[in-house]
Protein backbone atom coordinates (compact mmCIF):
# COMPACT_ATOMS: atom_id res chain seq x y z
CA UNK A 1 0.00 0.00 0.00
CA UNK A 2 1.35 3.33 -0.28
CA UNK A 3 2.19 5.67 2.24
CA UNK A 4 0.56 8.75 1.64
CA UNK A 5 3.78 10.69 2.62
CA UNK A 6 6.37 9.13 0.97
CA UNK A 7 8.51 11.44 -1.26
CA UNK A 8 8.52 9.70 -5.06
CA UNK A 9 10.38 10.90 -8.18
CA UNK A 10 8.31 10.67 -11.07
CA UNK A 11 10.43 9.71 -14.53
CA UNK A 12 8.15 9.37 -17.34
CA UNK A 13 9.69 8.13 -20.92
CA UNK A 14 8.52 7.99 -24.37
CA UNK A 15 6.74 4.55 -25.45
CA UNK A 16 8.72 4.79 -29.09
CA UNK A 17 12.26 3.97 -27.63
CA UNK A 18 14.18 0.56 -27.31
CA UNK A 19 14.79 -0.42 -23.66
CA UNK A 20 18.31 0.44 -23.58
CA UNK A 21 17.49 3.90 -24.67
CA UNK A 22 14.74 4.31 -22.26
CA UNK A 23 16.68 3.43 -19.59
CA UNK A 24 19.84 5.41 -20.50
CA UNK A 25 17.10 8.73 -21.00
CA UNK A 26 15.37 8.17 -17.82
CA UNK A 27 18.23 7.82 -15.75
CA UNK A 28 19.23 10.93 -17.09
CA UNK A 29 16.45 13.03 -16.61
CA UNK A 30 16.18 11.47 -13.07
CA UNK A 31 19.66 13.47 -12.06
CA UNK A 32 19.70 16.54 -14.23
CA UNK A 33 15.98 17.56 -12.05
CA UNK A 34 18.49 18.28 -9.28
CA UNK A 35 20.10 20.77 -10.75
CA UNK A 36 16.75 22.25 -12.19
CA UNK A 37 14.70 22.11 -9.13
CA UNK A 38 17.73 22.92 -6.24
CA UNK A 39 14.76 24.02 -3.75
CA UNK A 40 13.25 20.93 -3.74
CA UNK A 41 13.13 18.41 -0.72
CA UNK A 42 16.09 15.82 -1.99
CA UNK A 43 17.52 15.68 1.26
CA UNK A 44 14.50 14.24 2.59
CA UNK A 45 14.20 11.70 -0.46
CA UNK A 46 17.65 10.42 -0.50
CA UNK A 47 17.20 10.20 3.31
CA UNK A 48 14.99 7.40 2.61
CA UNK A 49 17.85 5.47 0.60
CA UNK A 50 15.68 3.90 -1.51
CA UNK A 51 15.29 6.96 -3.97
CA UNK A 52 11.85 5.92 -4.58
CA UNK A 53 10.51 6.37 -8.33
CA UNK A 54 8.38 5.76 -10.50
CA UNK A 55 9.04 4.81 -14.04
CA UNK A 56 6.12 5.68 -16.43
CA UNK A 57 5.35 5.52 -19.87
CA UNK A 58 3.40 7.97 -22.65
CA UNK A 59 3.52 8.96 -26.17
CA UNK A 60 6.75 11.08 -27.51
CA UNK A 61 4.20 14.22 -27.81
CA UNK A 62 2.29 13.60 -24.04
CA UNK A 63 6.15 13.36 -22.99
CA UNK A 64 7.27 16.40 -24.00
CA UNK A 65 4.11 18.22 -22.81
CA UNK A 66 5.35 17.32 -19.32
CA UNK A 67 8.04 19.76 -19.56
CA UNK A 68 5.34 22.85 -18.84
CA UNK A 69 4.73 21.81 -15.94
CA UNK A 70 8.03 20.90 -14.33
CA UNK A 71 9.13 17.57 -16.34
CA UNK A 72 13.57 18.19 -16.33
CA UNK A 73 14.25 16.68 -20.23
CA UNK A 74 16.79 14.13 -20.61
CA UNK A 75 18.00 16.25 -23.22
CA UNK A 76 16.85 18.16 -26.66
CA UNK A 77 14.99 15.51 -27.93
CA UNK A 78 13.31 14.81 -24.96
CA UNK A 79 13.09 11.29 -24.98
CA UNK A 80 11.96 11.32 -20.74
CA UNK A 81 11.26 13.46 -18.49
CA UNK A 82 11.86 13.72 -14.63
CA UNK A 83 10.15 15.21 -11.83
CA UNK A 84 11.30 16.85 -8.31
CA UNK A 85 10.11 14.32 -5.30
CA UNK A 86 6.48 14.92 -4.37
CA UNK A 87 4.12 13.01 -3.02
CA UNK A 88 1.84 10.87 -4.80
CA UNK A 89 -0.85 13.23 -3.98
CA UNK A 90 1.05 15.88 -5.38
CA UNK A 91 1.71 14.77 -8.92
CA UNK A 92 0.04 17.41 -11.80
CA UNK A 93 -2.78 15.25 -13.19
CA UNK A 94 -0.74 14.59 -16.41
CA UNK A 95 1.38 12.76 -14.96
CA UNK A 96 -1.12 11.09 -12.93
CA UNK A 97 -2.72 9.88 -16.30
CA UNK A 98 0.34 8.26 -17.34
CA UNK A 99 0.91 4.38 -17.62
CA UNK A 100 2.85 2.61 -15.50
CA UNK A 101 1.78 -0.94 -16.76
CA UNK A 102 3.37 -2.13 -19.82
CA UNK A 103 6.57 -0.35 -19.44
CA UNK A 104 8.88 -2.83 -21.01
CA UNK A 105 10.03 -1.92 -24.47
CA UNK A 106 11.77 -4.22 -27.26
CA UNK A 107 15.39 -5.30 -26.74
CA UNK A 108 16.93 -4.13 -29.69
CA UNK A 109 20.63 -3.71 -28.13
CA UNK A 110 23.17 -4.54 -25.15
CA UNK A 111 24.65 -1.11 -24.61
CA UNK A 112 24.18 2.27 -25.06
CA UNK A 113 27.62 3.85 -25.83
CA UNK A 114 28.74 7.10 -25.31
CA UNK A 115 32.11 9.12 -26.17
CA UNK A 116 34.34 9.16 -22.90
CA UNK A 117 31.57 7.98 -19.99
CA UNK A 118 31.98 9.15 -16.66
CA UNK A 119 30.58 6.47 -15.26
CA UNK A 120 29.03 2.87 -16.75
CA UNK A 121 26.18 1.12 -15.22
CA UNK A 122 25.61 -1.81 -15.85
CA UNK A 123 21.86 -3.50 -15.34
CA UNK A 124 20.41 -6.88 -14.79
CA UNK A 125 19.02 -7.97 -18.08
CA UNK A 126 16.26 -9.77 -16.50
CA UNK A 127 14.25 -6.20 -15.30
CA UNK A 128 11.49 -4.52 -17.37
CA UNK A 129 12.21 -1.61 -18.66
CA UNK A 130 10.69 0.30 -16.25
CA UNK A 131 12.40 -1.66 -13.26
CA UNK A 132 15.73 -1.27 -15.08
CA UNK A 133 15.23 2.70 -15.57
CA UNK A 134 15.03 2.86 -11.72
CA UNK A 135 17.68 1.10 -11.06
CA UNK A 136 19.84 2.68 -13.52
CA UNK A 137 18.85 5.84 -11.84
CA UNK A 138 19.41 5.00 -8.62
CA UNK A 139 23.28 3.59 -9.64
CA UNK A 140 23.92 6.77 -11.30
CA UNK A 141 22.34 9.17 -8.09
CA UNK A 142 25.14 7.03 -6.24
CA UNK A 143 27.67 7.64 -8.50
CA UNK A 144 27.22 11.47 -9.32
CA UNK A 145 24.38 12.87 -7.17
CA UNK A 146 27.20 14.61 -4.47
CA UNK A 147 28.84 16.00 -7.51
CA UNK A 148 26.04 17.91 -9.22
CA UNK A 149 26.98 17.21 -13.19
CA UNK A 150 25.85 19.78 -15.47
CA UNK A 151 23.95 18.25 -18.73
CA UNK A 152 27.09 18.77 -20.82
CA UNK A 153 28.90 16.52 -17.92
CA UNK A 154 26.29 14.03 -17.39
CA UNK A 155 28.14 11.27 -19.49
CA UNK A 156 27.67 7.24 -18.68
CA UNK A 157 27.16 3.85 -20.21
CA UNK A 158 24.35 2.04 -19.81
CA UNK A 159 24.81 -2.07 -20.10
CA UNK A 160 22.69 -4.88 -19.51
CA UNK A 161 24.14 -8.07 -17.87
CA UNK A 162 23.50 -11.42 -16.84
CA UNK A 163 23.42 -11.83 -13.14
CA UNK A 164 27.24 -13.81 -13.07
CA UNK A 165 28.48 -10.27 -14.99
CA UNK A 166 27.06 -7.99 -12.64
CA UNK A 167 27.78 -9.71 -9.46
CA UNK A 168 31.49 -9.48 -10.77
CA UNK A 169 30.98 -5.97 -11.42
CA UNK A 170 29.80 -5.56 -8.25
CA UNK A 171 32.94 -6.71 -6.61
CA UNK A 172 35.15 -4.32 -8.60
CA UNK A 173 37.19 -1.46 -6.87
CA UNK A 174 35.62 2.19 -6.97
CA UNK A 175 31.62 0.99 -7.41
CA UNK A 176 28.20 1.27 -6.24
CA UNK A 177 26.04 -1.41 -6.18
CA UNK A 178 21.83 -1.32 -5.88
CA UNK A 179 19.76 -3.97 -4.12
CA UNK A 180 16.43 -3.71 -4.48
CA UNK A 181 13.66 -3.18 -1.85
CA UNK A 182 11.68 -5.85 -3.16
CA UNK A 183 8.34 -3.40 -3.57
CA UNK A 184 7.63 -4.60 -6.98
CA UNK A 185 8.99 -7.38 -9.71
CA UNK A 186 12.04 -8.42 -7.72
CA UNK A 187 12.72 -10.14 -4.02
CA UNK A 188 14.19 -7.67 -1.76
CA UNK A 189 18.22 -7.74 -1.46
CA UNK A 190 18.61 -8.80 -5.47
CA UNK A 191 21.32 -7.07 -7.08
CA UNK A 192 19.95 -4.99 -9.69
CA UNK A 193 22.55 -2.74 -10.96
CA UNK A 194 25.76 -1.16 -10.77
CA UNK A 195 27.88 1.58 -11.63
CA UNK A 196 31.35 1.94 -11.66
CA UNK A 197 33.77 4.82 -12.87
CA UNK A 198 35.70 4.68 -16.28
CA UNK A 199 39.22 5.85 -16.68
CA UNK A 200 39.28 9.22 -18.24
CA UNK A 201 41.18 9.68 -21.12
CA UNK A 202 44.45 12.75 -20.63
CA UNK A 203 43.49 15.93 -21.66
CA UNK A 204 45.27 18.49 -23.39
CA UNK A 205 46.45 20.89 -20.93
CA UNK A 206 46.30 19.03 -17.81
Amino acid sequence: MRSPNVLVQAIVVADDLDHLDAIHAGARASLLARAAHPDAPWADWLADERFTKTVRRATRAKVAALVDVGGVPSGPTVDAVAFAPMTYAEFPKPVARTQVQGTDFPRLATAVIVADPLVRIDVLDTLTTGKATAQAAHALWAALGDTGPTADDLLFDVHTVNVATLTAAAAGPDTWAVHDAGLTEIAAGTLTAVAHRTPQPAREGR
